[in-house]
C-alpha cells in the first residue's frame, strides 16, 4: 500500500514538474517576516512614547477656559489614538510571532511580556531622543490628527480665549493665521507677556487671550504665547527660563529641557 502511495507522488510530481522550494527563498521569507515584525515593534515603541510625551506634556492647564473640570478634560483629551497604535501594533506582532520558528515553544503569556518589555525600551528611546516630539509636532499640521488629539483640537477655540495658528509679522503688525485660515491682528502688551520671545515670523504658535470685541478687525488680545511644536515647560514658557534649567546641557534640545519651578 504504502508503494502505491509512493508512486503516484512520484507520478503526481513527474505529471506536474513540481520542483522543491530553494533554500534561499525560506531565508528571504524568513528575513521579510522578520523586518515586518521589527517594523510593528517599531511603530508600537513610537505611538507609546508619544502617547507618554502628551500625558507628560500636554497642556492639560486649559481646562477652565473650554469649561471643564480635571478629570473630566482628562478623560477628553487622553491620547486614545496612539494608544490603539500601541495595541495595534503589539497584537500584530504578537499573531505574526506566536507561531514562528524559535518562539513557538514559549508560551503565549511570555511572549507577551518579552514584546510589552521591548516597546517599553524602544519607547524611551524615541523620548529620550527626540522622536516622538518631532513626530507629534509633524502630524499636528494636519487636520485630521487635531481632531483625533483633544489638546491640540481645543486651541482652535478663539472665543473662549484659545487660539493657534502661524504668525506673519508685516510693518510692525503680528498677524495670526489660524487653522481655518482666518487672520487674527494681535494685541500685545506692553510688559509681562509670557512667551514674546515665540513671535517669530512664520512660526507656529499657541496664545491665550481674548476676542476684542470693540474692535471690528479680527483682534486678539494676547495674554500668553507658547509653542505650537512641544508642550514642555520650556517651550510652554510656563515655569521659568533657560537660566532655570536642571541640566544646562539639556537647553541643546527643547524636547529634553528639564525646569526647576518657579519659587
Amino acid at each position: 500500500m504504502l508503494n502505491n502511495l509512493e508512486d503516484k507522488i512520484i507520478k503526481k510530481i513527474e505529471k506536474e514538474k513540481l520542483k522543491p522550494l530553494s533554500r534561499s527563498f525560506f531565508v528571504f521569507k524568513k528575513i521579510i517576516f522578520w523586518i515586518l515584525t521589527s517594523i510593528f515593534l517599531l511603530f508600537a515603541g513610537l505611538s507609546l512614547s508619544v502617547m507618554f510625551l502628551i500625558i507628560k506634556h500636554g497642556d492639560w492647564d486649559i481646562y477652565h477656559f473650554l469649561g471643564s473640570s480635571p478629570g473630566t478634560f482628562f478623560l477628553k483629551a487622553f491620547p486614545y489614538f496612539w494608544l490603539l497604535g500601541v495595541l495595534v501594533f503589539l497584537i500584530l506582532t504578537l499573531i505574526k510571532t506566536k507561531k514562528a520558528d524559535g518562539t513557538y515553544a514559549y508560551p503565549f503569556i511570555y511572549q507577551s511580556i518579552i514584546g510589552m518589555l521591548i516597546v517599553t525600551i524602544l519607547a524611551s528611546g524615541f523620548y529620550l531622543s527626540g522622536m516622538s516630539q518631532k513626530t507629534e509636532a509633524y502630524l499636528s499640521s494636519n487636520k485630521l490628527y487635531r481632531k483625533a488629539n483633544y489638546i491640540r483640537s481645543s486651541w482652535e477655540n478663539p472665543e473662549k480665549g484659545l487660539l493657534a495658528g502661524t504668525l506673519k509679522i508685516k510693518n510692525n503688525e503680528f498677524i495670526l493665521k489660524d487653522f481655518s485660515e482666518i487672520e487674527w491682528v494681535l494685541v500685545l502688551p506692553e510688559n509681562n507677556l509670557t512667551g514674546k520671545e515665540l513671535l517669530i515670523d512664520n512660526d507656529k504658535i499657541k496664545i491665550i487671550g481674548k476676542i476684542n470685541t470693540e474692535s471690528q478687525k479680527n483682534e486678539f488680545i494676547v495674554q500668553e504665547i507658547r509653542s505650537w511644536k512641544c508642550g514642555c515647560p520650556h517651550c510652554a514658557k510656563m515655569e521659568g527660563s533657560c537660566n532655570g534649567c536642571s541640566d544646562e546641557n539639556s537647553c541643546n534640545s527643547e524636547n529634553q529641557c528639564q525646569i526647576y519651578k518657579m519659587k
